[in-house]
């Protein structure tokens, strides 16, 4: 899915641009995963830039190495040819995500703000990223959609995403919930049996197919010839999950 989505975008962003901007946006989402709260806002910052970067190049042709957001973000509104998006909405949520990062001047009141700052990056971070999919990756609607939808869900601290493989990091944990960990860091995204066996390797191939006979059982998964996806009931009883690991 990555794949296609970086093939439509490179056909408006240059290439060494998208690379930095998906780069500094994986990162600000693993620090955030792991509550390092000043890498998620430089982070932020650099994805912020790296994003205004594009849309330079949307509307000139042309890659700089250097910007400053805040003007950028005053000469990108005059260009009325541009869609809304590009235009306003995209460069206004920059900015906000920018002055989050930039002017915040140490902790004050009676808690550190840096995680509600965090949570208010990637809330930006994920709004922009999917925006700029649903402009500009149209070959495939549905993949589009899934994917926006996807980067947005839940991050759960306890499923790390290396590349395209996913990892529970939960020791213990009975295959039936790592199957349900790993579909709802997927969600709405299809999972196929094979790709499960592959990241569960830790649990025997007979064993995952009897957790899946069970949870399809008990309608808390949808299965069929594209890959297995949680039905409400299933997204609703990991999320019970989760939060009883956290408790």
């Amino acid at each position: 899915m990555l794949g296609n989505i970086k093939a439509e975008l490179t056909a408006h962003i240059d290439a060494s641009v998208l690379d930095e901007m998906l780069e500094h946006y994986s990162t600000l989402k693993t620090s955030f995963r792991l509550q390092d709260w000043e890498k998620c806002l430089v982070r932020g910052g650099k994805f912020g830039e790296a994003i205004m970067k594009a849309i330079h190049f949307i509307y000139t042709g042309k890659v700089i190495q250097k910007i400053y957001v805040s003007s950028e973000i005053i000469k990108v509104e005059k260009q009325s040819n541009l869609p809304e998006s590009i235009r306003l909405l995209i460069p206004r949520a920059i900015g906000t995500l920018y002055d989050q990062r930039s002017r915040r001047g140490g902790a004050h009141g009676s808690f550190d703000p840096n995680r509600m700052d965090c949570t208010l990056v990637v809330a930006i971070a994920d709004w922009v990223l999917s925006e700029l999919v649903r402009l500009y990756c149209v070959a495939d609607p549905e993949c589009a959609m899934n994917f926006a939808i996807g980067i947005s869900s839940r991050s759960i601290p306890i499923v790390e995403r290396i590349g395209e493989d996913y990892l529970v990091l939960q020791k213990g944990a009975s295959a039936r919930r790592e199957i349900g960990l790993i579909l709802y860091s997927r969600y709405p995204e299809r999972t196929t049996t094979s790709q499960l066996k592959k990241w569960i390797s830790n649990q025997s191939s007979a064993n995952i197919s009897v957790s899946l006979g069970i949870m399809r059982k008990a309608k808390l998964v949808h299965i069929n010839t594209e890959g297995i996806v949680l039905t409400t009931a299933g997204v609703q009883a990991i999320e019970k999950e989760i939060a009883s690991i956290h408790n």
